[in-house]
């Protein structure tokens, strides 16, 4: 297994409608290819900061494992927030890699 990428993220979010549900007692995203109706659903865990749970069942927040050029603290981030009602995304803004966020790994075939 590894990483997804920023690349792979963003094909992931181009390719798919999302809509919040509850799986399992957990809430989160659950993304629907357009092309085969394969589905995928993300947890809103939330992320650490210190010593602190943050926005658990509010947001989910999961690494890539690309890194944001010239700024050698910082890599790419998939994540989604319930209140703001924000599309998915996957960005680069203000992400220090000291944050602990989700990674959902991935295989190749």
């Amino acid at each position: 297994w590894r990483m997804p990428t920023e690349k792979e993220f963003k094909d992931l979010l181009a390719a798919c409608n999302y809509k919040w549900t509850k799986m399992n007692g957990k809430t989160g995203i659950l993304l629907t290819s357009r092309y085969n109706g394969e589905t995928i659903f993300f947890p809103a865990a939330g992320y650490k900061k210190d010593n602190s749970l943050l926005q658990n069942n509010e947001g989910g927040y999961y690494w890539s494992s690309s890194l944001i050029p010239d700024t050698p603290f910082g890599a790419y981030r998939m994540w989604f927030h319930k209140e703001r009602q924000y599309n998915p995304v996957c960005d680069g803004s203000n992400q220090a890699r000291y944050f602990g966020m989700q990674v959902r790994a991935v295989m190749d075939f």
